[in-house]
């Protein structure tokens, strides 16, 4: 999973870091299950849940292709309009 996230390029490097984290403390709590696991059934059970949690730690990104409309939406935002308040202090 640690290679997904380096290799996800729809995140920042601080999510990768993050992520990496979580996927880092789940190993851990895992293999500490699976070390403190009485039986075969247990084990089974930690291994199936540690895998489960380190799969969920990926989050991918937004698409670049969204990434890079958003500032053309922002700037769209910043067109002059009219704006009737300063309208009326201009007349003033």
């Amino acid at each position: 999973m640690s290679d997904a996230i380096k290799a996800d390029n729809t995140l920042t490097t601080d999510e990768k870091n993050a992520q990496l984290a979580e996927v880092e403390s789940d190993r851990v709590k895992a293999n500490q299950n699976i070390d403190n696991a009485a039986d075969a059934d247990a084990v089974n059970q930690a291994v199936a849940a540690g895998k489960s949690a380190i799969d969920a730690d990926h989050v991918p990104g937004t698409p670049t292709d969204g990434q890079k409309n958003d500032p053309r939406r922002v700037t769209s935002m910043l067109k002059p309009r009219r704006c009737p308040l300063l309208s009326k202090l201009i007349r003033l």
